[in-house]
């Protein structure tokens, strides 16, 4: 009975454990097939600008995660070689006011998601780049002030088993 109770409780933390990958992707794995992936109607597939072998779909998180309040952002996946190896939730700031990264809509699903991270606590103070690892998966937050006054904020989760070394597209 011992047993029992220990494997059960192991059971149920993994269930736990499991929603710090609860990320906005529809559905979609590391190491997913293209085509696959393309006959679910997802959203818009267009190949890679700098990339060789490097495709991308775009989702939209109201239709994909509509439980999450994401505000005005986008998903995007990206294939190299007909296999999923990045998922991107990118914040849509209109204006040089970046009102969608000042909600810190997509901070708080980080910090949810996958934890506290360096310089979290001063997200307001200054720009931050950080990755950490959660069982092999590459996390990556951006938050930065570009020198056109416009915000990039985004949420990078990559899977390098799937990346060759050669391209940097994500």
């Amino acid at each position: 009975m011992k047993y029992f109770k220990f494997f059960f409780i192991l059971f149920i933390c993994s269930f736990l454990t499991n929603n710090a990958y609860a990320d906005c992707d529809a559905g979609v794995n590391f190491g997913d097939d293209l085509r696959k992936t393309q006959k679910k109607r997802l959203g818009k597939t267009m190949p890679s600008r700098s990339s060789r072998n490097v495709v991308h779909i775009f989702l939209s998180p109201y239709k994909h995660c509509p439980k999450e309040n994401l505000g005005k952002t986008f998903v995007k996946l990206a294939f190299e070689n007909e296999k999923l190896y990045s998922k991107t939730i990118q914040v849509v700031n209109l204006s040089k006011e970046n009102l969608e990264s000042k909600k810190k809509l997509l901070f708080n699903y980080v910090i949810r998601n996958y934890g506290n991270f360096q310089g979290s606590e001063n997200i307001d103070d200054s720009d931050i780049l950080n990755h950490w690892k959660i069982n092999g998966i590459d996390v990556v937050y951006i938050k930065e002030l570009n020198p056109n006054g416009f915000m990039r904020e985004e949420l990078t989760l990559f899977n390098t088993k799937y990346k060759s070394k050669n391209n940097i597209d994500g």
